[in-house]
């Protein structure tokens, strides 16, 4: 336990591990909630530092029970397990899987990328940082999973049971075709992008589009607009095999590959590097060091470390 809430507090845990903690701290929330003693909303994230401490600092387990109650100490024992299945079968739940259900999860580390067959013998693969949730009724009445992150579906056709994928407030629906669906966390906007075939993608206010083979569709989160485009389909399987091309990208879109990539945090407070649009090629197969070197050449800028981020100035 300890060991997963160091990882937390340096930004090394998965999302998966997150998940586990965040769960764990709200479950503790909840308890000081019911006894009166819940801190105020604006000391929450000190609050919730001050509570990963106390558990680090405590030996003995028996105080640690003692003083946050009998429901947490069932929240650790539980999470303790959650831990043990996440190291057996590389897997935890996580808060898009919903509730009542023990949906089968499948997660993938930094740098990692895992190729899934279901059992309609669909496949998938699962790019790094992400998780899948598959429900025990999947193929029974219908074919629905959950995505957290990004992942390539080469789906089986099956006219009598749709294949759905859900990731945040976005629905796509297909019967037999293969198409790719980025949503990490907290990421600015869902991009579904069509290799074969046709799909329908759903939103917060009914039908957002149809999209046929060779069509990208990025939704934003906040407004729920949608853009359409076209799009490589040699590069967007790039990731696939450990490579991704970006073009025109944010600043936003480029440190979140770097981090799926290589878990390190790229950060920056110049205006000029946060308004770029960035065409630049990432590789799995080539280190972190320089791969910034060449981005450090290609906008003239300069970069320090700090434990696990990365400054560009």
């Amino acid at each position: 336990m300890n060991r997963l809430i160091r990882r937390y507090q340096t930004n090394k845990a998965t999302s998966a591990e997150r998940y586990i903690i965040d769960r764990w701290y709200e479950s503790f929330l909840n308890e000081r909630k019911t006894t009166g003693n819940q801190p105020e909303t604006a000391g929450l994230d000190v609050f919730k530092e001050k509570i990963l401490r106390e558990v680090l600092n405590k030996r003995q387990p028996v105080p640690l029970y003692r003083r946050l109650g009998t429901g947490i100490a069932a929240a650790i024992a539980l999470l303790l397990l959650s831990v043990t299945m996440l190291i057996r079968n590389g897997t935890a739940d996580k808060s898009t899987a919903p509730a009542r259900q023990c949906y089968t999860a499948v997660s993938t580390g930094i740098g990692e990328v895992k190729r899934l067959v279901l059992s309609d013998s669909s496949v998938i693969f699962l790019n790094a940082n992400s998780s899948l949730y598959i429900p025990p009724n999947f193929r029974k009445q219908n074919r629905v999973v959950k995505l957290q992150g990004e992942a390539f579906f080469d789906i089986k056709k099956d006219s009598r049971r749709p294949f759905k994928v859900y990731t945040g407030s976005v629905e796509v629906r297909v019967l037999g075709t293969s198409f790719n669906v980025r949503g990490y966390t907290p990421t600015r906007s869902i991009t579904i992008s069509v290799s074969t075939g046709k799909v329908s993608v759903s939103g917060r206010s009914g039908i957002a589009g149809i999209l046929n083979k060779g069509r990208k569709m990025e939704i934003s989160t906040k407004s729920g607009r949608s853009v359409f485009s076209g799009f490589n389909t040699e590069k967007d399987a790039g990731w696939r095999s450990g490579t991704t091309v970006l073009e025109q990208a944010s600043f936003g879109d480029l440190a979140e590959l770097f981090y799926n990539y290589y878990g390190i945090k790229l950060q920056t407070v110049d205006p000029e590097i946060k308004t770029m649009k960035y065409n630049f090629t990432i590789r799995a197969s080539r280190q972190w060091n320089k791969t910034l070197l060449q981005l450090c050449r290609m906008t003239g800028k300069k970069f320090r470390k700090e434990e696990n981020r990365i400054i560009l100035y």
